[in-house]
């Protein structure tokens, strides 16, 4: 049966008056290959259980995506998650990783200077990571550029290459596109669809890393350079950014999940040369959201940082506390740590530490005081008006 609109439309209008079908062949069968649309019975299919790299935080067979600014740890980040991976290391939140290859793209870094010292900062087992370095499209043709667009088979085989692929690494993905427009939906996603199967035929997870477009905002999603396909074919997104309570920290969030619930954040310290990523041991209750917002002074004290400025007023009104009796009610009071840190730079809350083996006490800031008399008050001036002297026609006191 040849398949055009008009006979298409024909057919639907007999389905629509109950006429039968004309006969053919099952269309739900995989070596149908008659023209037309290509069905799954649902009754057909069998629920399968998401299967996780990083549990509730990577899948296994889907692509992932995390962005920030340059500078803030992302590529740094990546390492320490491939160094996991190589050695069947234990995750920054509990749970153990099933040992694997990684297969790395990476287009910004030295691999030498940059990326083995960073590896080796993190214990990776270097012999299960391998780096893409380019491809030869003919034999004996130059070391080219691979691109998703054109060169997705390559891709594959470099996977097949690396001993129990389980993570494949793009750093960024914008240096991959080859021709594709960046900023045209319909082109990404064309191009990140064979992606996407090659990452559900082979069960490993593909982490894409992006950076931050220059719009500013505060909405996570939409702070993620290119076309909004880019994060849309990511099952989850993250980003990096930094602590707004600390210059030094910064902050793993979750920014979309379509197969679960959002994890909690994660903070973390870039310490050492070469570099190497310390995590801390609770998780942040900061959303992505918020801290963009933060981050750019658009932060409203209105919800759950508004509460945290009355609960600080009212504890430290009586006088300095200590950390732990802060912390403690605070939790009491369900106020998170990130939210009740976000409420002390708010209203400015001392901090200090009481001798050599004391913790560390809040107060409230010191109360504003006027300048001393003479500042505060101007001196006295007379009415006289001393040119009276020089005026004998005016009266006295004028």
């Amino acid at each position: 049966m040849s398949y055009d609109l008009a006979s298409a439309v024909s057919r639907l209008d007999a389905a629509r008056r109950g006429e039968p079908r004309p006969a053919r062949g099952p269309t739900t069968q995989a070596d149908d290959a008659s023209a037309g649309p290509v069905l799954i019975n649902m009754a057909d299919l069998k629920a399968e259980p998401i299967r996780w790299l990083w549990p509730g935080r990577i899948p296994a067979g889907m692509l992932s995506i995390v962005a920030g600014d340059p500078g803030l740890g992302k590529s740094t980040l990546t390492s320490a998650i491939a160094a996991i991976v190589s050695t069947g290391g234990t995750w920054p939140d509990g749970g153990s990783c099933e040992a694997g290859g990684v297969l790395w793209l990476s287009a910004e870094d030295d691999p030498a200077r940059v990326i083995v010292p960073r590896l080796d900062a993190h214990g990776a087992d270097r012999t299960r990571i391998m780096l893409m370095e380019g491809i030869r499209r003919t034999t004996g043709a130059s070391v080219a550029h691979p691109s998703l667009a054109d060169d997705l088979p390559m891709i594959a085989d470099a996977m097949e290459r690396t001993p129990g692929c389980r993570l494949v690494i793009i750093d960024p993905i914008s240096a991959y596109i080859g021709r594709t427009d960046a900023n045209a939906n319909a082109e990404v996603r064309a191009m990140l669809t064979p992606l996407k199967a090659l990452a559900e035929n082979t069960g490993a997870a593909f982490l894409l890393v992006q950076h931050f477009n220059k719009g500013g905002g505060a909405n996570a999603v939409h702070r993620m350079s290119g076309s909004i396909g880019f994060v849309g074919a990511a099952r989850t997104g993250y980003i990096v950014v930094r602590d707004p309570d600390d210059e030094n920290r910064r902050l793993f969030l979750c920014a979309k999940s379509n197969i679960g619930p959002e994890a909690n954040g994660l903070g973390f310290r870039i310490e050492g040369d070469p570099a190497r990523i310390v995590f801390d041991d609770a998780p942040v209750a900061m959303t992505a959201n918020d801290a963009l917002a933060a981050a750019s002074g658009n932060v409203s004290d209105d919800g759950a940082l508004g509460e945290a400025i009355d609960f600080l007023t009212d504890f430290l009104a009586g006088g300095p506390r200590s950390w732990k009796d802060i912390k403690e009610a605070a939790k009491e009071a369900g106020i998170a740590p990130g939210t009740l840190r976000r409420a002390k730079a708010r209203i400015g809350v001392e901090s200090h530490k009481e001798g050599f083996s004391g913790g560390w006490v809040w107060r409230l800031p010191a109360p504003k005081v006027r300048k001393e008399a003479e500042d505060a008050h101007p001196q006295s001036m007379s009415t006289f008006d001393e040119s009276a002297h020089l005026r004998p026609d005016l009266p006295p006191g004028w």
